[in-house]
């Protein structure tokens, strides 16, 4: 890799939205941890939802222009009905990728595959019945996708396009990301974000044991990010979506803790 290439890496990747198209070195390592809030802007199901979440992210190189990149949440939802609170809790959403990059200097095109799996515990047909929200979908799905990135003196612009297809179900979806960011001054960085998920086949005939379908959602945001000392930051993110998976639109908001190693 070029030193354009390291030096691109370690200025952008704090606000790359997933990974970037920007492969860490071998022996590169960023971390992020925090907690997120969403908030339905309009009832659901008869009620106000609230998700609570801590999640978790890592990308490490391992040498050849690859990296793993591998995330997890644990979730806290709340449906509110007639003034009586209904939990449920559990892990979702652990997601792991491989990247591998064709170009990684200035300008970026790298592939990644992987998979994510849903490990949620659904409610029966009873408790949802009164209202008991689920953690999530369930289901395994298969990645593949690749994305594209441009570095210029202060700022960035990437672009990435990631299949779905659940297994268990007939449904996919495209999951269309872009964003485009500048570092106001070598510790303070801006970004802002947009995402598309238009979901196909989700309408046809299903299994009767099929996992929920993958659903349309989409939003635009912003994210903050804060270089601190020793490798670490902070990195605050804001999102308004109007369709936010089966939670009805509304607005997320993040604060984690980052810790980047360049090699």
């Amino acid at each position: 890799m070029s030193r354009a290439g390291l030096v691109l890496i370690a200025l952008l990747s704090p606000l790359a939205a997933v990974a970037g198209p920007w492969v860490r070195p071998a022996g590169g390592v960023w971390l992020q941890a925090g907690p997120s809030l969403f908030e339905g802007t309009e009832q659901v199901s008869g009620g106000g939802f609230e998700g609570r979440a801590l999640e978790l992210y890592g990308e490490v190189g391992v040498g050849a222009d690859v990296e793993l990149i591998a995330s997890g949440r644990f979730v806290d939802h709340r449906l509110t009905m007639a003034g009586q609170t209904r939990r449920a809790t559990g892990w979702g959403d652990v997601e792991v990728m491989a990247e591998w990059a064709l170009v990684n200097g200035s300008s970026a095109l790298a592939l990644r595959g992987g998979a994510r799996v849903s490990p949620y515990s659904t409610p029966s047909v009873s408790e949802r019945a009164a209202g008991a929200p689920t953690t999530g979908p369930g289901g395994l799905d298969l990645l593949v996708g690749a994305g594209w990135g441009r570095g210029f003196a202060a700022g960035w612009a990437a672009v990435e396009l990631l299949h779905r297809a659940r297994l268990g179900c007939v449904c996919n979806a495209l999951d269309v990301r872009v964003e485009g960011g500048w570092f106001v001054t070598p510790w303070l960085g801006l970004a802002a974000t947009g995402r598309w998920q238009p979901a196909y086949g989700r309408d046809g005939p299903q299994p009767a044991d099929a996992p929920a379908p993958i659903p349309t959602a989409g939003g635009v945001g912003g994210k903050l990010f804060v270089k601190a000392w020793a490798g670490l930051g902070l990195l605050a993110s804001y999102d308004w979506m109007p369709a936010a998976l089966d939670d009805g639109p509304g607005q997320r908001v993040a604060l984690t803790v980052t810790w980047e190693r360049e090699r």
